[in-house]
């Protein structure tokens, strides 16, 4: 696996959304697959509390999150951390 050389959220959005970028085209051939140059249930945090729900976020810091690719977005993208009391 490579290591990742990002030191926060942006950062690791960039890279990785750069390493999907160059598997793309061949993105269902097993060596063209991302999964293979990076585990992305192994990706760091950068601080913080973690999210209420982890449901589709891979890392986060004090104030964002970072998510994947879903139908209507393309690569890694960050969101601002939903703010909810734990009740």
């Amino acid at each position: 696996m490579k290591k990742l050389k990002a030191t926060n959220l942006q950062e690791l959005a960039e890279e990785l959304n750069a390493i999907d970028r160059k598997y793309k085209d061949n993105y269902y051939e097993p060596e063209h697959d991302p999964q293979a140059v990076y585990d992305s249930s192994e990706l760091p945090t950068f601080g913080g509390e973690d999210p209420n729900d982890t449901l589709g976020i891979f890392s986060w810091d004090e104030t964002h999150i970072l998510r994947c690719a879903d139908e209507t977005h393309d690569g890694w993208w960050i969101d601002e951390k939903e703010k909810k009391e734990v009740r």
